[in-house]
């Protein structure tokens, strides 16, 4: 070794905030799955081995890195950043549909290469393959989040984020991309339709969902421990909630109708249980097959508690409504996000535009604390009466 040269400072493994395994190294960072398991070691001793050996990383590789390379160096950053609580948040998924078709067009083209025409290009794939308006859009922003990460790695010119920042998005009426329907409420007597298809748990939530007006990653997510009912209205401070990393407060009220609904839920769960447990909706239906099957019929295999998690998931509670409504006969189906904006239409009508948005959460991040102290105070008033 040359007198001069410095030996190289090898990387110490790490805990990361969100849990994951990592290390530094050259101003990157590597990471490796959850810190302290076998495999976050076992990756972690190889990624050592490939630093002694020299063995040249992707990242600087002499090769032009490609959009597809691109793509896969985002993951692991995708992966640790998209994280809440040590559970993946949907926002991951939904950026692997976007790279899928990024990948599916351009996934050889030279990624310091990809610029505004490329863009245009990938939005015009995707109206010709009929997605609509609003979900191009949210995949062309994903597309231009991962060239900002990019330029922040240096794995692309600097220029790159801001050349395809100046494509606009597709605007309503002004292409050719599918628009979708408005949402809109769902009547009460669908309401009780659908509930009686329904697991009586799963039937509840539904109930409480359409009175409260929650999204519906805040009504999967309740747990008794998140209400206080202290007072004549009871509420939910929530602590992990869609704006929950900008520093917003979320708060649920519950009125009579909805407070009849949740007391027995709350008498038979302990504080950290999930509110509505699709082990209880499973139980219950695989009780009513066993009950109405024929003395000669062979039991049909149903779905064990490993098999079904222990809280709903915002996909997995949107499928259950879109069975039921199938089976109920109600067109269109009946999803969370229609339950929710059931919510906002009552409201609003009796009470104007201002009392939704304090009630559903819809008020702007600047707002100050007195003006969110008095939405606090009319979003109660409103939930005692609307129940």
């Amino acid at each position: 070794m040359n007198d001069e040269q410095k030996p190289t400072k090898l990387p110490s493994l790490k805990q990361h905030t969100n849990g994951q395994a990592v290390a530094y190294y050259k101003g990157n960072a590597y990471y490796f799955g959850r810190y302290g398991t076998p495999l976050a070691e076992e990756r972690f001793k190889r990624f050592l081995v490939t630093l002694l050996s020299d063995v040249p990383q992707p990242r600087r590789t002499r090769d032009p890195l490609s959009v597809r390379g691109l793509a896969r160096e985002w993951g692991p950053h995708v992966l640790a950043y998209y994280t809440k609580a040590g559970k993946r948040t949907s926002e991951v998924d939904l950026i692997a549909y976007a790279m899928r078709y990024l990948v599916n067009y351009y996934g050889e083209e030279r990624a310091a290469n990809f610029g505004p025409s490329h863009l245009k290009g990938l939005q015009s794939a995707l109206i010709v393959e009929g997605l609509s308006r609003v979900t191009i859009n949210k995949y062309i922003d994903r597309v231009r989040r991962l060239f900002r990460w990019a330029v922040a790695e240096e794995l692309v010119p600097g220029d790159r984020w801001e050349r395809l920042r100046a494509v606009p998005n597709l605007r309503k009426g002004r292409s050719e991309a599918r628009e979708l329907p408005p949402v809109q409420p769902v009547e009460q007597r669908d309401i009780e339709a659908l509930c009686r298809v329904l697991p009586p748990p799963l039937a509840s939530m539904v109930r409480v969902h359409a009175l409260c007006g929650a999204r519906p990653g805040e009504i999967v997510g309740l747990r008794p421990c998140d209400i206080d009912s202290s007072e004549e209205v009871w509420r939910a401070q929530l602590t992990d909630h869609k704006t929950s990393h900008i520093g917003r407060t979320r708060t649920l009220y519950f009125g009579p109708e909805a407070r009849a609904l949740l007391r027995p839920l709350l008498v038979s769960r302990r504080g950290d249980m999930p509110l509505f447990s699709p082990k209880e909706a499973q139980a219950w239906r695989n009780q009513g097959a066993s009950t109405h099957r024929r003395p000669d019929q062979k039991p049909t295999p149903t779905k064990t508690d490993r098999e079904v998690g222990d809280a709903y998931t915002v996909g997995s509670y949107r499928r259950a409504l879109t069975r039921a409504s199938a089976e109920a006969g109600i067109v269109p189906a009946i999803t969370p996000n229609r339950l929710r904006h059931t919510a906002a239409t009552r409201i609003r009508r009796k009470h104007g535009l201002d009392a939704a948005q304090a009630v559903l959460g819809h008020a702007s991040a600047d707002i100050t604390q007195v003006y969110a102290e008095l939405d606090a105070k009319r979003a109660a008033a409103i939930m005692e009466e609307m129940g």
